[in-house]
């Protein structure tokens, strides 16, 4: 989930409350959160300058679930992601004029 769908459950707490054995919850720039049967990780991203965010989200979501069925546990599924994401926006953003 992103920052904007967090929200319109009511917040962090609220979306845990859902019961979900798995959750992850994505920060933008400032990285995610995985919340898996009661542990939270921190899942730290590399900062990528770029004026245009599009399509960072999705590569994450992406790699995370691929990762997932490819037998990689949590943890590192989302590392794998948060890596994704940022090659993503590296090879989308535009070079300083």
């Amino acid at each position: 989930m992103n920052e904007v769908e967090v929200a319109a459950l009511g917040g962090e707490e609220e979306a845990v409350a859902l019961g979900v054995p798995e959750l992850l919850l994505t920060h933008g720039s400032t990285g995610a959160l995985l919340i898996c049967r009661g542990v939270r990780e921190r899942i730290p991203v590399r900062r990528i300058e770029t004026d245009n965010p599009t399509g960072a989200g999705d590569a994450f979501l992406a790699a995370y679930t691929w990762a997932r069925a490819a037998g990689h546990r949590p943890v590192s599924a989302a590392r794998h992601a948060a890596t994704t994401a940022a090659r993503v926006l590296e090879l989308t953003a535009v070079p300083a004029a």
